[in-house]
């Protein structure tokens, strides 16, 4: 009974799920150095998300990787069909040069899913010695990459590859981002092929008001028509003098009045007029005193001075306020007043303090966490490899 199955069926799960695992957390850590280094930020700021949100990652980065690497590697397997290198080197030569641009196109496009936008040319063509730059030091990472990659899944037995593999697998992958970002940083400052779009005016809030209408006098009647059967007869309009103006909370309110020439006329309203009563009113009955009440005094001119309510002077003296000192602002404070920590045009884009954000104390654990999983999934897959029963 072969007893590698055994092992080997184990080891296979595990290193798939401990891989996701570990690409799921290179890919959010990747995408921070870039989109931090990007928006001009010398340190890069560690975010601790969900673990669950990281998840669309993973696909995002497979989306841009694999348009370009899956059909060039087929394109490198018919070109060169004897070398057995070139096979690899042609696919990984287009992603050096394609996968930046997909990358731009994602970060400047309407939506992430774009892999190509024209004006991501236009602005690469205004900075060509920035981009030659990023050529040269993305190749030198990338090669890096793939030595570390082989080291740490490629080969069986040699742990110490594996030990040596992982972080530099790492660490190429974290300052590939860095470069990403910023080239993508040096081309902010570059004109836009579709350039800025005017802002249109406000419309006005309330529209003019509409020009009053004059209603038009109704035809008066014939003798004609009201012997011809078939003409309708329309009855004589008259206008009757404007009407006051009505005051309401919203304004003056006009209007004009009309009466039908055939309506009788309205009748006349009686005036109504108040009797007036000249009799002298019945006598006021006398209020009965209650027992304890008091006879009430009327207020005379000679107590305007006296205090009607019964409060005297404050038992505690009010003491002036003195006046606090002021908290003077710190360092960082000022320079964030003063703007000195905004993203301000390169003079430089390539030097070696890009590298810095590696020895920051809050990247220290990022990357002990990333070397550890990195670490675990490739002892599963050496597994795998060991007590595989098809080789």
């Amino acid at each position: 009974m072969d007893l590698r199955a055994i092992i080997f069926m184990p080891a296979l799960a595990a290193s798939a799920i401990v891989g996701f695992v570990f690409l799921m957390f290179a890919a959010n850590y990747y995408l921070q150095v870039m989109q931090s280094t990007a928006a001009g930020a010398r340190d890069v700021e560690w975010t601790s998300e969900p673990f669950v949100d990281n998840f669309w990652q993973v696909f995002y980065l497979g989306w841009l990787i694999g348009l370009w690497l899956g059909p060039t590697y087929f394109i490198g397997r018919v070109v060169a069909a004897d070398a057995g290198w070139l096979k690899v080197a042609v696919p990984l030569a287009f992603l050096w040069v394609m996968y930046p641009i997909s990358q731009l196109s994602s970060l400047s496009a309407s939506t992430i899913w774009l892999p190509l936008h024209p004006d991501v040319f236009a602005r690469m063509a205004q900075k060509p010695g920035a981009v030659l730059g990023f050529l040269l030091w993305s190749a030198l990472t990338l090669v890096v990459f793939g030595v570390a990659l082989r080291w740490t899944f490629g080969t069986k037995g040699q742990s110490e590859l594996l030990i040596v593999g992982a972080p530099l697998l790492v660490a190429s992958g974290l300052i590939y981002g860095r470069l990403v970002g910023r080239l993508a940083f040096a081309l902010t400052y570059t004109k836009s092929l579709f350039g800025k779009r005017k802002k249109r005016k406000p419309k006005d809030a309330a529209p003019p008001p509409a020009p009053r209408r004059e209603p038009k006098p109704a035809p008066k009647r014939t003798l004609a028509a009201a012997v011809e059967p078939d003409v309708e007869l329309v009855p004589e309009v008259e206008e009757s003098p404007e009407p006051p103006a009505i005051q309401t909370p919203e304004g003056e309110v006009t209007g004009y009045g009309v009466f039908f020439a055939d309506d009788p006329p309205p009748k006349p309203r009686k005036r109504v007029v108040a009797d007036v009563d000249d009799s002298p009113p019945p006598p006021r009955k006398k209020d009965r005193k209650r027992p304890g009440s008091e006879k009430r005094r009327e207020w005379t001119e000679e107590d305007e001075d006296a205090n009607p309510y019964g409060v005297g002077e404050a038992e505690v003296t009010p003491e002036p306020a003195k006046a606090t000192t002021v908290v003077k602002p710190s360092e960082t404070e000022m320079r964030l007043m003063a703007k000195d920590e905004s993203p301000k045009p390169p003079k430089e884009t390539w030097h070696p303090q890009l590298l810095q954000f590696l020895v920051q104390p809050s990247t220290l654990p990022v990357f002990g966490l990333l070397v550890v999983v990195c670490w675990v999934a490739g002892f599963f897959v050496r597994l795998a490899r060991e007590f595989d029963p098809t080789t």
